[in-house]
Parts: structure tokens; sequence; C-alpha cells
């Protein structure tokens, strides 16, 4: 059974949403080497950058954080 993705606000630079989709779906993955080809892939490949862009705050605005899910609210 797989857990469902979060925002890791442990790990995060904008919103989290790139490390909890790491870590929830490619843990052996490096974050850095995702953000970055997340970043270029929004400046470089312009018929997908905006459907990235969009998706990006979707989650952002949809995807629980990991504060939430064990109850660490601030």
């Amino acid at each position: 059974m797989q857990k469902e993705p979060v925002r890791n606000t442990d790990k995060k630079i904008l919103a989290g949403v790139v490390a909890g989709l790491q870590e929830t779906y490619a843990p052996h993955m490096n974050l850095t080497l995702l953000r970055v080809l997340l970043a270029l892939s929004v400046l470089f490949i312009h018929p997908v950058s905006a459907v990235l862009v969009v998706g990006y705050l979707l989650l952002w605005v949809l995807m629980p954080t990991n504060e939430r899910r064990y109850g660490m609210v601030r």
C-alpha cells in the first residue's frame, strides 16, 4: 500500500511539493536533481512549462503538509 504524497515542509525550498513527491514516488532519486530537472523543464521546454507551473501551483494548494498529517500544526 502506497502512502499519499504530502508536502515536505522540512526539506522545502518553495512549497515542499517536489520534496513530497520525491519521498513518495522516487525516494532513491536525488532531490536536488529533481528540482533542477523541473526548473530546466519550465525554462526550456515551452509547450510543457505552463502545464508544469499550473500543476505545481495546484499541488501546492491541494497537497496536505507533513505537519497536518502528523498533527504538528504550528
